[in-house]
């Protein structure tokens, strides 16, 4: 038997662990290290794609949001404006028939002939209001929302009305409804600020309406009240721009008449050039040159006391408009007696009916503002209205075709005429006298009566 010694058998295990390593070495270990390192760096790649693929779908997601945002309001726009066009063009196609309509269900009627035939004339129009009564009780009634309403008083504090004077327009002015207009709409800016913002845009008329005041039919207030209600009103009783202010000056004065001293630039210009104080002008009576200086280009609404009625187609035909001219009509022996009043004369009855005639003849003035073909153009039309008697009926019918004025107020009645005494009128009591000066009236040149 061999025996192997402890250095035999050491240096044998060393030799067998020396070629164990040496296999370990060359093989086994560079081969799974190799796998190890191919399988870390493909996992590398498919985070790396991974993160672009969601970058990518982020950044898409928020170029759609952005381009929604811009692209809200462009349709909201778009939007608006097509309801604008839409409402124009409604406005633009309102029928001939459907202006008469509105026209009867306010007091006013189509002019054909002449303004007004005496007692014909009034019956009809008496029917008219009868008529038109309930449905303006009703269109009352469906604005309870209303802001605010307008009413027109004294100097003295009482609410305008039942004074001496007939013919003053204060007999009947009341309160008048401030209805919604068609040529307003609300823009909203967004879902979020619908309940906070709006913006009142005016749509254009397509017409001018004009006001041809002739003496002692109220024309001084009609032109004052409208100044004070509405947008782009021009009348030498007044303008929108400055009507506020005006109006307080005259409130705050000790005057009861439209004529009087205001302290303002246009009296104090008068007062130089010794203007004699019951031809003084302010700004609620306005000279003709600064009337002229204006212009009509940015009005609505113009009413005017022009001498001649050719006035009117020489001066608003280049606005290339249609002009509407409203013509104010009134009983002819009251509006005689007013115009007498004015004049401080008195008719005499029990004289001959050539000298009735004189006296007649005598408190005619101002009739050629009217002429019966001042309308000839085709873009002229006229139409009459009773009034002083129903004022009130025709600021009913242009609320609905003027701009209303964001800072409305109560409007102060002026007095153009000394107050009335109808018991010294021997007309109402002198039947034959009566109709000869209603026969006088109606045959008129002017054509007027």
């Amino acid at each position: 038997m061999t025996v192997q010694s402890s250095f035999d058998i050491e240096k044998e295990d060393n030799g067998e662990n020396a070629s164990l390593r040496t296999l370990l070495k060359g093989s086994c270990l560079p081969e799974f290290s190799r796998s190890i390192t191919i399988k870390f760096r493909n996992l590398l790649l498919i985070l790396f794609a991974l993160a672009i693929f969601f970058a990518t779908s982020i950044k898409r997601k928020a170029d759609t949001n952005n381009l929604s945002t811009e692209t809200l309001p462009k349709t909201r726009h778009k939007d608006e404006e097509t309801q604008m066009n839409k409402l124009t063009r409604s406005k633009a196609n309102t029928t001939k028939q459907e202006m008469i309509e509105g026209a009867k269900g306010n007091g006013m009627s189509l002019y054909g002939g002449t303004p007004s035939k005496a007692k014909t004339h009034d019956y009809a129009e008496e029917k008219i209001s009868n008529a038109g009564k309930k449905e303006t009780n009703e269109s009352f009634a469906s604005k309870l929302t209303t802001p605010l309403k307008a009413n027109i008083r004294n100097k003295n504090g009482s609410e305008a009305g039942k004074v001496n004077e007939i013919d003053a327009a204060n007999d009947t002015l009341s309160r008048t409804n401030f209805l919604d207009h068609a040529t307003e709409k609300i823009t909203e800016a967004s879902e979020k600020d619908k309940a906070n913002i709006s913006v009142v845009e005016s749509i254009p008329s397509p017409v001018i309406y004009g006001l041809v005041h002739m003496a002692k039919t109220g024309g001084t207030t009609i032109n004052g009240l409208l100044a004070m209600k509405y947008e782009r009103v021009c009348g030498n009783k007044g303008y929108s721009y400055d009507a506020y202010q005006e109006n307080e000056r005259f409130r705050k004065s000790p005057s009861n008449y439209s004529r009087y001293n205001a302290n303002d630039l246009i009296s104090n210009v008068d007062l130089i050039s010794n203007v004699s104080t019951d031809r003084i002008h302010n700004r609620g009576q306005i000279s003709k040159a600064i009337v002229l200086e204006v212009g009509f280009e940015n009005c609505d609404y113009i009413a005017q006391e022009w001498k001649w009625a050719s006035r009117w187609q020489e001066r608003l035909t280049h606005l290339n408009r249609r002009i509407e001219l409203h013509i104010p009509c009134r009983d002819p022996i009251d509006h005689i007696m007013s115009m007498c009043n004015y004049f401080d004369k008195n008719l005499d009855c029990s004289v001959s009916n050539e000298e009735l005639q004189m006296q007649v003849k005598g408190c005619l003035h101002f009739m050629s503002r009217f002429s019966s073909n001042m309308a000839s153009s085709k873009n002229f039309s006229m139409k009459c209205f009773s009034s002083p008697s129903k004022i009130d009926d025709y600021i009913k019918y242009m609320d609905k075709r003027l701009q209303m004025k964001e800072v409305p107020t109560e409007y102060v009645a002026r007095d153009t005429n000394e107050p009335r005494n109808v018991e010294t009128e021997c007309v109402w009591k002198e039947d034959e006298a009566r109709n000869q000066i209603e026969k006088i009236l109606m045959n008129h040149p002017s054509g007027y009566f």
